[in-house]
């Protein structure tokens, strides 16, 4: 649902793909007829220098690549389909590419390089990374397969085939669907999905309600639902709505009701001006500069950019509350 604004580090990506493709190599020259009977072209693409033969800088750059990258170059479109429609169920790849190669050690300290805060399925769920020893680190999230390795075994160990993520949505939620999602390290929802509520917000009788709500005097249930815009591309409204169904974020979403009216009640208070007013003029009279991202952590606790936080959980349903 959120994007992951931040890469591997340089010094791990190349650590990872190095360790990977030694391990790769060793497989092949162990199993050579295994090998033999992967498919030519993937053998080509992924494995093979131009003189046919197995390649380690090849083999590191499969790995290494942005998926969205990779997906760009047509021979990997047409392994995904072929994937995707079960053609290549026979071939090889799962003796010689498989997850099970990976160690947790590695696992940890490639997750904790990328210092994602909050789980990018969900925008919910916060992510934790901290030291066991001065070279080794453990982490809180699970990583998921974006491409499920069950049915893309080619794409098991490539690095962007990770996403830190939380435990629900690995495991509860996603599993081993393979309905293509939104993809985190290339997109986000954006303006092409947000979270609404019901009700007349500009309403004198609605606001009294809700502070009553808010008091708990009077219990009035509020819809807490995401609204896909039908003008958004076709392809990326497709992956939106997979998201919603597969990690329900609807119905997820709709547990944080009471966390709404606070923010509505916000919303009210802190549209009059007179807060932000006195906010301005506190910080005028110290002399202390501040930017507008300032303003609004002090006011909601988050600082957007592009209408999500990725270091805060519930940012992009807290902008889209407040902001639109």
């Amino acid at each position: 649902m959120i994007r992951i604004n931040k890469w591997f580090p340089e010094e791990m990506a190349e650590k990872y793909a190095e360790t990977m493709a030694k391990k790769i190599m060793k497989k092949i020259c162990e199993n050579d007829s295994v090998y033999r009977s992967i498919r030519p072209e993937i053998r080509k693409a992924v494995f093979e220098d131009d003189n046919g033969e197995v390649s380690k800088p090849r083999l590191k750059r499969f790995l290494s690549v942005p998926l969205h990258e990779l997906q760009e170059d047509k021979e990997f479109k047409d392994f995904f389909e072929a994937y995707k429609e079960g053609r290549y169920a026979s071939d090889g790849i799962a003796e010689i590419i498989n997850y099970s190669m990976l160690s947790d050690d590695l696992r940890h300290n490639l997750l904790a390089s990328l210092n994602v805060s909050v789980c990018p399925y969900c925008n919910r769920q916060y992510i934790t990374t901290w030291e066991k020893t001065a070279d080794e680190k453990r982490t809180t999230a699970d990583l998921d397969h974006f491409y499920p390795k069950s049915q893309y075994p080619l794409y098991a160990l490539c690095l962007f085939n990770f996403i830190p993520s939380c435990h629900i949505c690995n495991s509860l939620m996603k599993g081993a669907k393979t309905d293509e999602a939104v993809y985190p390290y290339a997109e986000n929802f954006g303006d092409d999905a947000y979270f609404t509520v019901n009700g007349d917000k500009e309403d004198k009788a609605y606001c009294r309600n809700l502070l009553r709500i808010w008091r708990g005097e009077k219990d009035a249930p509020i819809s807490v639902r995401i609204y896909v815009n039908p003008a958004a591309d076709p392809e990326k409204k497709k992956r939106i709505d997979n998201s919603v169904r597969i990690f329900h974020l609807n119905e997820v979403y709709q547990s944080h009701e009471a966390y709404v009216r606070e923010l509505l009640v916000k919303k009210r208070i802190y549209g009059e001006g007179a807060y932000s007013d006195t906010m301005e003029a506190l910080f005028k009279k110290i002399e202390l500069p501040y930017t507008a991202c300032e303003l609004e952590r002090f006011l909601y606790g988050f600082c957007w950019m592009e209408g999500e936080d990725p270091e805060r959980a519930l940012s992009k349903l807290t902008y889209d509350i407040v902001k639109r």
